[in-house]
């Protein structure tokens, strides 16, 4: 898996096994903010898709059947750590599933408010870009990778 940078709003692929929710999601991220949006209802599609293409951000519902998200975000930070996830819950989210989700970059709940989900995916993406850019030398610094 590689988190490859992107110049354009970012690529999210979003794991969302409701067709309501997922058309929600694609429609607030890809036509509002024009994000590169894919959508797959579990995590096994997901993983393939991972492995095959860098993405910006993952953005994964919590319920998805048995323990596929957090399957997938247990592979996601064995081989791509930077790579930020998000997870998607119901309201109010009680203390085993925010337990559970403790290694996730952050989460939204249904019902999810337009400006929560933009706000999120957002951040996300910035943050780590802005990571990024901080680890990789300046091409135009002559002492960059020296210390």
């Amino acid at each position: 898996m590689e988190n490859i940078s992107n110049t354009g709003p970012g690529k999210i692929l979003v794991v969302e096994p409701y067709p309501a929710v997922a058309l929600f999601a694609e429609t607030i991220l890809g036509v509002w903010e024009a994000f590169e949006v894919t959508v797959v209802p579990d995590g096994e599609a997901a993983a393939a898709l991972i492995e095959r293409e860098p993405w910006d951000l993952i953005i994964a519902d919590y319920e998805l059947p048995g323990a596929e998200a957090l399957q997938l975000l247990a592979a996601v930070r064995k081989e791509t750590p930077e790579l930020p996830f998000a997870m998607i819950t119901t309201f109010p989210v009680l203390e085993p599933t925010a337990t559970a989700m403790e290694g996730a970059d952050g989460f939204v709940t249904k019902p999810m408010k337009p400006s929560h989900l933009i706000g999120l995916a957002t951040g996300l993406i910035e943050r780590s870009r802005r990571m990024r850019e901080q680890r990789e030398p300046s091409a135009g610094d002559p002492t960059a990778g020296i210390f």
